[in-house]
């Protein structure tokens, strides 16, 4: 986003500048009737760098976890081990099924596969699953982005659907 700001900082400072200065970059009589082609351009350069930086701007959504493969992992909980499967993941949270006897509050290990050992918490059960809460390292949160945006059948860049993108889009803007 930052080179689409330089220059749209740029191009409004060009449109500026021949405003407040008679001597600096003043060819408005070289130009003749070109200078209505040049505007016009400008103008549309500014709408078009506008459009470039709004589509930079993501759209604010809450922390939750993100849709994953179901895999197995180990939750140390009260000095006792205990294996379940990991349902959802997200940057702050997990949802892990499978698992028993585990209260709101508790505090243990997460074990997950590439990522480590992570400090978790309980956060509240539900029917079939616990919620759980965890503030990874720096390090460990870059290998879960990267797992959640990289990998196989998980939400990320892969592919796009047109329609679905232009259908939440109407969506979004009738709100």
């Amino acid at each position: 986003m930052m080179p689409f700001l330089l220059l749209f900082a740029l191009t409004v400072g060009g449109l500026i500048v021949p405003l407040t200065s008679d001597f600096i970059f003043n060819h408005t009589t070289a130009a003749g009737d070109g200078m209505a082609i040049v505007m016009f351009w400008t103008i549309y350069n500014l709408f078009v760098l506008l459009v470039a930086i709004a589509a930079c701007i993501e759209k604010p959504r809450p922390n939750r976890p993100q849709r994953q493969i179901v895999e197995p992992v180990t939750l140390l909980m009260a000095g006792q081990e205990q294996r379940g499967w990991l349902v959802n993941l997200g940057v702050g949270g997990a949802r892990v099924s499978g698992v028993s006897d585990l209260q709101p509050g508790m505090t243990g290990v997460l074990r997950l596969p590439i990522i480590g050992d992570i400090e978790a918490r309980i956060i509240a059960p539900t029917q079939t699953a616990i919620e759980i809460g965890f503030a990874p390292t720096a390090e460990q949160r870059d290998r879960i982005i990267a797992r959640l945006h990289t990998a196989s059948a998980a939400p990320g860049t892969n592919q796009g659907n047109i329609a679905l993108m232009i259908r939440e889009l109407a969506r979004a803007l009738t709100r």
